[in-house]
């Protein structure tokens, strides 16, 4: 299936901005974020990731990540076994492919590198959508029709709601 487009998104705009200033990082807005949550005492953390920046090398080595990884698919292309996770969609009411769960800056590299496609699992799917394309089948002839169906969704191309640069 062809990528959820994030282009306009918060995780394609941190990419972007990490490749645009490979050769010094400290002049990305990410950095400039950062260290001002550093240097107001309030160092940024994941704890899922494991991940404390309370110090400049931090936040480089951390930015420095994310271009290897980049690196890393733009030469071998996209390995879904560098995630922890699948990267998930679900099915809108409209049929539309919306990007789900974790995997955002692995997508976004995706398409800050160019790749046409990635792989994702269809993690939920609209009662409405479900509906109208199984139009009361059930078992296996249900989804055959859903499976035949997905291959005509098209990604959802705008950021939802939820999206952290939609409550800036």
């Amino acid at each position: 299936m062809q990528c959820v487009d994030q282009r306009n998104g918060s995780r394609y705009r941190f990419i972007s901005d990490l490749e645009t200033h490979r050769d010094d990082l400290t002049g990305s807005e990410a950095f400039r974020k950062f260290k001002a949550r550093l240097e107001s005492g309030r160092p940024w953390r994941s704890h899922q990731k494991g991940v404390l920046l309370d110090s400049e090398e931090r936040i480089l080595t951390y930015l420095r990540v994310y271009l290897s990884f980049m690196d890393d698919m733009a030469a071998r292309g996209f390995d879904a076994q560098r995630g922890k996770d699948d990267l998930g969609v679900a099915v809108s009411r409209e049929g539309r492919l919306i990007k789900i769960n974790r995997g955002l800056h692995r997508l976004a590299m995706a398409q800050r590198v160019g790749l046409d496609s990635v792989p994702v699992t269809v993690k939920a799917v609209h009662r409405e959508w479900w509906q109208r394309v199984t139009a009361g089948t059930t078992g296996q002839a249900a989804l055959e029709r859903v499976k035949a169906a997905l291959a005509e969704c098209t990604p959802e191309t705008e950021p939802g709601p939820l999206d952290p640069a939609v409550n800036s």
